[in-house]
């Protein structure tokens, strides 16, 4: 059975002060066996994670686009920040990655994307977060 998580942060993202090591040892824990990392604007983290740990896990990104915070999974590559949101999403496919809208019902973050967005490109979304611990509402 796959016990995953699809949005997880390392040391190497400003929010997060976990290491590399502490993540791992967590996840055989608790038992997740596939992890997506999903650095802020990074992919150096999640590569390391690759690196060592005993399951499998998934390549992210959580980007800051121009309209707003969007994850890509199974990246090759990092990222540029600031991109046009459409640039963003197609530049995660062009990678053959999925496109993952993160804390879409968040009412506190400046980044989320708002609902008019998420319906214009909702074509290009694969996946949609229904429950993110940092949700407080």
């Amino acid at each position: 059975m796959l016990k995953a998580d699809f949005h997880c942060h390392t040391i190497s993202s400003y929010d997060c002060c976990t290491s590399v090591k502490q993540l791992i040892e967590r996840c055989k824990r608790v038992g997740i066996n596939c992890l997506a990392v999903t650095d802020h604007n990074l992919i150096d983290g999640a590569l390391r994670v690759r690196d060592r740990a005993p399951f499998k896990v998934i390549i992210g990104e959580e980007i800051f686009s121009a309209g707003g915070e969007i994850i890509g999974l199974f990246l090759k590559e990092k990222i540029d920040r600031g991109l046009p949101l459409v640039e963003t999403m197609q530049r995660i496919k062009d990678q053959g990655g999925l496109v993952y809208l993160p804390h879409p019902i968040s009412g506190i973050r400046r980044s989320k994307l708002d609902s008019k967005t998420v319906r214009e490109n909702a074509a290009l979304i694969d996946i949609v977060e229904l429950y993110n611990a940092r949700t407080i509402f």
